[in-house]
């Protein structure tokens, strides 16, 4: 990877709430880019859905940024179905959100569509096959026999998906089937 990279435009600062909210953004930027992998050293059980992901960075000086890219994804990458765009928010703008594109960076010409971006990560783990599904009335038993189905027993599933204990391989997945 190379250690510099310069993007076209960014969005640091300048992010007000409506009606002020289209600034253009701030211009090109030059930094490090950085891929960070993260490993969670107690597992989480997530059930299918989209979830929002804030990614945030201390740094001993400067900013963190994000790396996006405009859409559409054009070959060789592949579009997500229903993939959703870009959204920020900041101190100011809290409890509410604004879409990168389409509300801060805006456009100026007439007629033409503001850009749309894509910030991506990849979440991977092992799969849970005919889980339950949150909220859902036989969740946690569908699970558990899921987990059992795939695992041959529970204390097998919690030492496979690396859980510390049976006990709290059921509270993950009872917490998941709450959401």
């Amino acid at each position: 990877m190379d250690p510099t990279f310069t993007v076209l435009n960014s969005v640091v600062n300048n992010i007000n709430k409506k009606p002020l909210n289209t600034t253009h953004g701030e211009g090109a930027v030059t930094g490090q880019e950085v891929e960070i992998t993260i490993t969670f050293t107690t597992p989480i059980a997530l059930g299918p859905g989209r979830y929002f992901f804030r990614p945030e960075v201390s740094v001993n000086s400067g900013d963190f940024l994000f790396l996006s890219s405009p859409k559409p994804i054009v070959p060789p990458g592949v579009a997500i179905t229903g993939d959703l765009q870009a959204w920020i928010r900041n101190a100011g703008l809290s409890p509410d959100w604004l879409r990168i594109g389409t509300d801060i960076i805006g456009t100026d010409v007439p007629g033409t569509a503001a850009p749309v971006f894509n910030m991506t990560y990849t979440l991977s783990g092992i799969t849970i096959q005919n889980a339950g599904s949150p909220r859902e009335p036989d969740c946690n038993g569908q699970t558990s026999a899921a987990l059992n189905q795939q695992f041959g027993n529970h204390a097998a599933a919690s030492a496979a998906l690396g859980y510390r204990s049976v006990q709290a391989l059921t509270e993950s997945f009872r917490n998941a089937c709450k959401e």
